[in-house]
C-alpha cells in the first residue's frame, strides 16, 4: 500500500514540501534525487511560496502540470500547509499539511497518464501502459509506519503494450482502505481482453499481491500469449499472479 501512496501523493507532497524552503526554479534537483532521476520539474516559475511547473518523466513523454500555494498564516502557527493545484489546468490538487513526522492530505484528486507507472517502477520498463489513471481520496494520512484514509482509483481505457501485442484491460478499479490492519485494497475490471480480480495487502513492512487474470473468450491469440508471460494457466485457464515487495 505504500506504493499506492507513493504514486498518488509522493510527487505532490515532495514538491510542495520543498517549495516551502526553496525558490521554484530550484525544485528540479531535489525531485530528480528523490525519484532517482525518473522525474523532473520543468518550466518552474514563481516565488518559493507560490509557484507552478510541469512534472515530467525523464524522457519527457509524461507531463503533469503542478501548482502550489503556501498558507502563510499556518506557517506562523508552526504548521506547513500547502494548497496544491487550483483546478484550472487539470493538474493534481489537494490540501496538504506537513508535520515534523506526519503528512495529512485532504480532498486529493489526480488525473495522470498511466505511462507514469513505467516511469516510477523500473520493473515495468518492458511494458507500455496506456490510458488514464484517476485517483480520489477524501483524506490520507501518514505518521511513521501508520497510514490512514481511503482511496479510490480508476484506470480508464486501460491497455498494456508488450512487444507487438496490445492487451486491452478495459476499465480497472481499485478501492483501498488504509486504516484497516492490515491495509487492504481490492482490484477488479470490466471489459477488455482479460478479467482481473484480486487484493493488495500490506503487512509487516511488505506488500502482498494476489491477483487472478483470466483471458476472455474473445481475446486474440497475441493477447493470450502476452498474458501467458505472467505465468502458467490453471485447469480453468486462469493465471494466478502472486508476489511480495518488501520496503
Amino acid at each position: 500500500m505504500k506504493s499506492i501512496l507513493k504514486l498518488v501523493t509522493g510527487i505532490v507532497v515532495l514538491v510542495a514540501a520543498i517549495a516551502a524552503f526553496a525558490p521554484a526554479t530550484l525544485l528540479d534537483a531535489p525531485l530528480a534525487a528523490f525519484s532517482e532521476r525518473r522525474l523532473r520539474l520543468a518550466d518552474a516559475t514563481g516565488p518559493w511560496w507560490r509557484g507552478h511547473g510541469v512534472v515530467t518523466s525523464a524522457d519527457g513523454t509524461v507531463r503533469i502540470p503542478l501548482r502550489w500555494n503556501l498558507d502563510g498564516a499556518a506557517l506562523v502557527r508552526g504548521r506547513l500547509a500547502v494548497r496544491v493545484g487550483d483546478g484550472v489546468d487539470g493538474g493534481p490538487r489537494a490540501d496538504v499539511t506537513l508535520g515534523s513526522a506526519s503528512i495529512d492530505a485532504r480532498e486529493l484528486h489526480a488525473r495522470v497518464p498511466a505511462a507514469l507507472l513505467a516511469a516510477l517502477d523500473p520493473r515495468l520498463q518492458a511494458l507500455t501502459p496506456g490510458g488514464i489513471i484517476i485517483v480520489d481520496a477524501p483524506s490520507l494520512s501518514a505518521a511513521g509506519d501508520a497510514v490512514g484514509g481511503t482511496l479510490d482509483a480508476m484506470w480508464t481505457n486501460a491497455r498494456i503494450v508488450t512487444g507487438e501485442a496490445i492487451v486491452d484491460v478495459g476499465t480497472v478499479t481499485l478501492t483501498a482502505n488504509l486504516a484497516t490492519r492490515p491495509a487492504t485494497a481490492t482490484i477488479g475490471n470490466t471489459g477488455g481482453d482479460v478479467a482481473v480480480a484480486g487484493t493488495i495487502v500490506e503487512r509487516a513492512g511488505a506488500t502482498d499481491v494476489d491477483i487472478v487474470v483470466r483471458p476472455a473468450a474473445t481475446a486474440s491469440a497475441a493477447a493470450r500469449n502476452a498474458v501467458s508471460m505472467l505465468g502458467a494457466p490453471d485447469a480453468t485457464g486462469a493465471i494466478h499472479v502472486v508476489w511480495r515487495a518488501s520496503r
